[in-house]
């Protein structure tokens, strides 16, 4: 396990899931939590009906919750057609318009509707804004966005064990000084948010604002390397 050292430790429940093919097995997610002894504990599973259940149990006993999609989560529409196809600032060599990155950003779009569909009717509102999110509000989910890229990536391309390495690492932002964010718009770009455009139409949020928003983007510097335990829904 990995330990934070806080003598009040945050009692949200964090969630990423690793966008990839259903069927071929390639979908992963987890969910990393602070216990009492100040651990990080990460349980995961690669059934997305499994990622609902769980979001749902941790939401009807009022905890704080975040999640966040391994795929690109918004893109920066310039005003100049020169910047047409730049990515965003601080993506390095894995821009969110290669081939790799249309295609995540596709099917991460589909997935994260489907998980917030699933969320329905749990009373709850969506955040964007990470500067704004109060980690002790049980009645707002964070969004936000994981990039696990170059040596963070699991070599064996374990989907949970990459999303578990962006739940660890926002924990253990979270329990620090302030979450930061990693990518950002280019300059002479606006946000086009891809997961305000779901979270409206998940019914999540209502004011069209969100689709101008960027989210926090956690992009680790360090591979988790600890335990992964097996989700049990029962």
């Amino acid at each position: 396990m990995t330990r934070v050292m806080n003598s009040s430790p945050l009692r949200v429940a964090v969630y990423v899931f690793d966008v990839g093919s259903i069927r071929q097995n390639n979908f992963g997610w987890v969910r990393a939590n602070i216990n009492r002894s100040d651990d990080i504990l990460v349980v995961g599973g690669r059934d997305i009906d499994d990622l609902i259940v769980s979001l749902r149990h941790d939401a009807e006993q009022g905890l704080p919750l975040a999640l966040g999609g391994e795929s690109p989560q918004f893109i920066g529409v310039p005003q100049d057609q020169s910047l047409l196809g730049s990515g965003r600032e601080g993506e390095g060599d894995r821009s969110c318009f290669a081939p790799a990155g249309g295609y995540v950003a596709t099917l991460g779009v589909q997935q994260m509707a489907f998980v917030l569909a699933g969320l329905r009717g749990i009373a709850r509102r969506s955040e964007l804004d990470w500067t704004r999110w109060d980690p002790q509000d049980a009645n707002v989910i964070l969004l936000f966005e994981a990039f696990v890229s170059g040596r963070c990536h699991d070599v064996d391309n374990d989907a949970m064990r990459d999303a578990a390495t962006a739940a660890v690492r926002f924990l253990q932002m979270a329990q620090g000084s302030a979450l930061l964010t990693d990518v950002r718009p280019r300059a002479g770009t606006t946000a086009l948010s891809l997961i305000g455009a779901v979270a409206l139409w998940s019914g999540l949020a209502t004011d069209a604002a969100v689709l101008f928003e960027p989210v926090l983007v956690v992009k680790p510097a360090e591979p988790y390397c600890g335990p992964i335990e097996p989700y049990d829904s029962r």
